[in-house]
């Protein structure tokens, strides 16, 4: 599915600019230097401290047409090795979920939202997946991506003044769940395509997304090591998009909603992940 998008100033980045369709907020695209992007988007209190990876890490990645689950893998090893510096605490970790589908976070009203199968998931900082994935939910997730096989597909690519917008719809999807389930001011997502990348920051009203870059070479790793920096050390929050004015659900607090509602707890409390 495609539609014609039309084209202004962005008043985000310097010397960039934005493509968006009807409403000019919506879906944005920044075409300025990436650094711009990641200072203006993912504002960090501490500066990355390591070295750039070197594009040796991601040489062996040769995307194929047709052949993206092929990909999952071996991409996975590569942003492994990007975080591999990263102080374990703050270090992500990388899930390949490419055939399992999730449901809308919250279980009371999943039955009226789409179902959602992200390619990978991101954990937060310093956890680590589980061994099986059928105990996975929105709850476990930082960041989502979604990949593509080619260059050709990517979502945001306006060269020929078109959107392609059932790539852009999955990661949306992933994004609004994220910030649901978590209660986010804003969500991350990372769109591959072949082996080009974009970060796309998504909040309550619209969406922007990076300049392409190439994961193969050192500007590219560069670029994206520095991202999943900013990610686990926000200016503010526990990660990028954190509202904190939203605390998580405790055991305690869980205890104290089911003595407040008393014996209309379980009615009450009926099909709420608590």
């Amino acid at each position: 599915m495609t539609f014609r998008m039309k084209m202004s100033t962005c008043s985000y980045c310097d010397q960039a600019s934005h493509q968006n369709h009807g409403d000019p907020a919506k879906i944005n695209v920044c075409d300025g230097e990436l650094d711009n992007f990641l200072d203006l988007f993912a504002p960090s209190s501490v500066p990355c401290p390591l070295d750039p990876p070197s594009e040796q890490i991601a040489v062996d990645f040769v995307p194929l047409k047709g052949k993206e689950v092929h990909h999952y893998d071996p991409l996975i090893t590569i942003f492994n090795r990007i975080v591999a510096g990263f102080p374990k605490a703050k270090r992500l970790s990388f899930c390949n979920t490419h055939s399992k589908e999730f449901p809308f976070p919250f279980s009371a009203f999943a039955e009226h939202h789409h179902k959602s199968k992200p390619d990978i998931y991101i954990t937060f900082p310093g956890e680590k997946p589980p061994l099986k994935t059928e105990s996975l939910n929105w709850s476990r997730f930082a960041m989502v991506m979604e990949a593509k096989s080619t260059a050709q597909e990517d979502a945001f690519d306006t060269k020929a003044g078109i959107l392609r917008t059932d790539a852009i719809v999955q990661l949306a999807i992933g994004a609004s769940y994220l910030m649901l389930a978590h209660g986010l001011l804003a969500a991350y997502t990372i769109g591959i395509y072949g082996d080009m990348i974009r970060i796309a920051r998504f909040d309550h009203a619209c969406a922007v997304a990076s300049n392409a870059f190439s994961i193969k070479t050192n500007e590219g790793l560069r670029i994206l090591q520095d991202f999943f920096w900013r990610f686990t050390h926000p200016a503010q929050g526990a990660t990028l998009g954190y509202d904190e004015t939203v605390t998580k659900v405790t055991f305690d607090h869980c205890l104290w909603l089911r003595a407040a509602l008393g014996d209309e707890a379980t009615e009450l409390l009926q099909g709420v992940d608590l």
